[in-house]
């Protein structure tokens, strides 16, 4: 196939990607629940991140073998690979559908990837910070945040004062979506947790950054 410009270009990449339960599959299939966009009607999966975090878009061209660029466009870096198969694998392994933010909820994942699934989520739609104490914050639908709320729970050992089994989730307008938050020796069981088996390939590196700045004796095992 040709035309005016030259001869068409054939991408290519892992179309099978998604359909595993692997690290790199559940990690990237939880950054793009919170950050990524599917069109079902162009059979389409996007990644668009703020020009900054380029090398992260870059990491996910890599980790599906995409044969293509990383755009720039203005302030933001993206990649849109066109694919019914990925568009299908990742609804029914990890629920991620078109207008997926005021609808999420969390997937059956095998327990040993749940922490990658949980980093992809945390890196797209969390955040470590320093306030009276340290704290990890994570925006997202009411039903995902209480249930990872519980994961940490039954395995992190989070635990609160008085004892709740999770902390109260703060609103949003629409009362679909909210926030929730961990702070001290909570918010650093859940990160060692998430981090424990991660690699430079399968993490937002400035988030990883925070952590070992703000928590350095908790993240010396994951060196």
């Amino acid at each position: 196939m040709t035309s005016r410009l030259g001869p068409a270009i054939t991408r290519t990449y892992d179309l099978g990607f998604f359909d595993h339960f692997t690290p790199e599959s559940t990690y990237w299939a939880g950054f793009l629940a919170a950050d990524g966009c599917v069109r079902s009607t162009r059979a389409t999966v996007s990644l668009r991140l703020a020009a900054v975090d380029f090398n992260h878009v870059e990491k996910f061209r890599q980790a599906v073998h995409y044969n293509g660029e990383v755009k720039i466009s203005g302030s933001a870096a993206y990649l849109h690979v066109n694919g019914p198969r990925w568009v299908s694998a990742l609804s029914r392994n990890f629920n991620v559908t078109p207008r997926k933010s005021l609808t999420y909820t969390l997937p059956k994942l095998p327990l040993d990837v749940l922490p990658h699934f949980t980093r992809g989520i945390i890196d797209g739609d969390g955040s470590i910070t320093l306030s009276a104490a340290p704290t990890l914050a994570i925006v997202g639908t009411c039903s995902l945040l209480n249930d990872l709320s519980e994961i940490f729970y039954d395995h992190c050992n989070v635990r609160l004062k008085p004892r709740n089994r999770v902390p109260p989730i703060m609103p949003k307008p629409n009362g679909i979506c909210g926030q929730v938050s961990w702070s001290g020796r909570n918010a650093a069981k859940i990160l060692r947790w998430i981090y424990a088996d991660s690699t430079d390939a399968i993490r937002l590196e400035r988030k990883y950054a925070k952590w070992r700045a703000l928590w350095p004796m908790g993240a010396a095992n994951d060196q």
